[in-house]
């Protein structure tokens, strides 16, 4: 059944079908999942000859733990004093345009600047993509000469 993930007992069964040198397809039909599932199940770890069913398990759930999220003090937002949402943009905008005259390409120009004006010094890609003014396109990209 696609979809939940793969058991103990499934991961036994996987290694004793590699024991009787069946092929992933005949294994996957005695857990009824999907060929790929096994073939990559096994894949991760350690191949055909080297899959041992306990350390696979204990591999998934060394790979399952998540990164431990800080407590829920550390999550709200502190209200500093500074400037407004406005004169971030302003300063960005400014910033970027003075690192474009220094020969910097315009998006490494940009992240620089986005990242500068943050105030942890990091952000996401998403974040500093979703900040990019919307650019009208070329005459060049629409095909026009």
């Amino acid at each position: 059944m696609p979809g939940r993930r793969l058991t103990r007992a499934d991961r036994q069964q996987i290694a004793a079908g590699l024991a009787q040198r069946l092929n992933y397809a005949d294994i996957a039909r005695r857990l009824n999942r999907p060929t790929s599932t096994v073939s990559r199940e096994v894949a991760r770890n350690g191949g055909p000859a080297r899959y041992r069913a306990e350390l696979a398990q204990l591999a998934t759930t060394h790979r399952a733990r998540r990164r431990p999220q800080p407590p829920a003090s550390a999550q709200r937002t502190i209200e500093r004093p500074g400037a407004g949402p406005d004169a971030t943009a302003a300063f960005v905008t400014d910033l970027t345009a003075a690192l474009v005259e220094t020969s910097l390409p315009r998006t490494a120009a940009r992240v620089m600047a986005c990242l500068f004006a943050s105030e942890t010094g990091s952000q996401r890609s998403t974040c500093t993509s979703a900040r990019r003014p919307s650019r009208r396109r070329s005459a060049c990209w629409n095909g026009r000469t």
